[in-house]
């Protein structure tokens, strides 16, 4: 911006002025949509920063399953794109201020995109990180199969653990842990979806043992249980 004073001379009609001078307005506010977080098969965590750089203003976070973004809802206010009515403040600072809501009820192996958003209300300007996305874990099925269906004590037990997640899908990882009759294994690393656990002989209680394998899930898949008796 340019400027100058004037000054106008009645007693003489003339008409007197100072240099002309200028100054450069700060850059914008800094919005920045960061990476989702506490991610399941129903639910995930959205995140942002923003910076106001000293201006006054409302964020929210946008989100749905249109990558364009065209389609969206707005996650904390009744209409951001109409001056962020109901949208909750920043502080009108010049620190990054960090910013998060958590999704639930969603839908498993869906994949989600979300931005934030900020309302300059001093500028009447709307700012807005990159739109993201995460993809909420498939559901996993977890089956135990054992070796025999009845063993003695001085038998040991060999069970299989399974972990499916239908077809076209990446192999699951992760690991499992088997309990019950009074046995609890170390966690035992999956090897193209499945992993034998082994129970030495004398370790079950007698009688019927209800185990359990717990699958750890991984970046892909949600966490399981599968249960046999022996």
């Amino acid at each position: 911006y340019y400027y100058r004073i004037g000054f106008y001379d009645s007693d003489n009609n003339t008409y007197l002025y100072g240099d002309v001078l200028n100054f450069k307005t700060g850059p914008p506010p800094l919005v920045t949509t960061t990476a989702a977080t506490g991610i399941t098969g129903s639910a995930g965590t959205v995140n942002g920063t923003i910076n106001p750089l000293g201006a006054n203003g409302n964020w929210d976070f946008q989100w749905g399953i249109d990558p364009t973004m065209v389609n969206y809802v707005d996650l904390d206010c009744q209409n951001f794109s109409a001056h962020a009515v109901s949208c909750p403040l920043v502080t009108a600072n010049s620190a990054l201020q960090s910013f998060n809501r958590s999704l639930s009820g969603l839908a498993s192996s869906t994949i989600y995109y979300y931005r934030i958003g900020f309302y300059d209300s001093d500028n009447n300007t709307y700012l807005y990180g990159n739109v993201l996305n995460f993809k909420t874990l498939t559901q996993s099925t977890v089956t135990m199969t054992p070796s025999s269906s009845s063993i003695s004590t001085a038998q040991s037990l060999v069970l299989t653990a399974s972990v499916s997640v239908g077809t076209s899908n990446p192999t699951p990882t992760g690991s499992v842990v088997l309990t019950g009759g009074g046995y609890t294994s170390a966690a035992i690393n999956l090897s193209s979806g499945s992993a034998k656990i082994t129970i030495p002989a004398g370790l079950l209680s007698a009688g019927t043992d209800t185990l359990t394998v717990n699958y750890s899930g991984d970046g892909n898949y949600t966490p399981g249980l599968g249960t046999a008796s022996v």
